[in-house]
């Protein structure tokens, strides 16, 4: 039987922490000036601790990346299967993305910005999330045993980046959720273009 001991809880608190900590840097300062002492600092702890959970300020970044689009295609994902079946099932898994994206303004910088300064690191941690999303927009339910086209995943998610984008070079990152039905429609548009009606596996 596994058991969770007093270490361990600080330990999970103490990475919680930085992650918070080089989010909160990030989008007060860029993670370009962002220093390993700032987020130790901000996370209220030693950068000894840092070193006890990171390599590098790019391995935090590359956590709290993993970390928050995780967590943001699992809010789209319970909708997708929740809304399996119904003809605006798009639209509300749209909607959910979008809420949750403006519900934390803050990690936006991390998610749409900064992480390509990473380099190639960057660039496949950034594919690899976008290509699950697209799967997930495309094919709702079915998302975990589709095969979906490069370029096909490539519209899709053209449409949301340059969506978040204008949200956040216009400072409106609040009003984004009120932007999901346009999203959406423009997605189901697209896919219908290539022949890859959403809801439906590619071939």
């Amino acid at each position: 039987m596994n058991t969770v001991t007093g270490n361990n809880i600080t330990a999970i608190d103490h990475r919680k922490r930085l992650l918070d900590g080089m989010s909160k840097c990030v989008a007060e300062q860029g993670y370009a000036t962002t220093t390993i002492a700032d987020i130790a600092s901000t996370a209220h702890v030693s950068k000894r601790t840092f070193y006890e959970h990171f390599r590098s300020k790019q391995d935090c970044l590359l956590a709290l990346y993993e970390n928050a689009t995780g967590a943001a295609m699992q809010r789209l994902k319970d909708v997708a299967i929740a809304e399996s079946g119904k003809p605006d099932w798009l639209d509300q898994a749209v909607a959910a993305y979008f809420g949750y994206l403006a519900e934390r303004p803050q990690q936006l910088r991390t998610l749409f910005v900064e992480v390509i300064s990473l380099g190639m690191d960057g660039l496949k941690a950034r594919r690899k999330v976008h290509q699950e999303l697209a799967r997930l927009l495309t094919c709702g339910a079915d998302a975990q045993s589709a095969e979906l086209a490069r370029y096909t995943a490539a519209g899709v998610i053209g449409v949301l980046v340059e969506f978040v984008l204008c949200a956040i070079e216009d400072n409106a990152i609040a009003e984004l959720p009120s932007l999901a039905p346009q999203a959406s429609r423009i997605i189901r548009n697209t896919l219908e273009a290539m022949d890859q009606p959403a809801g439906r596996l590619a071939a």
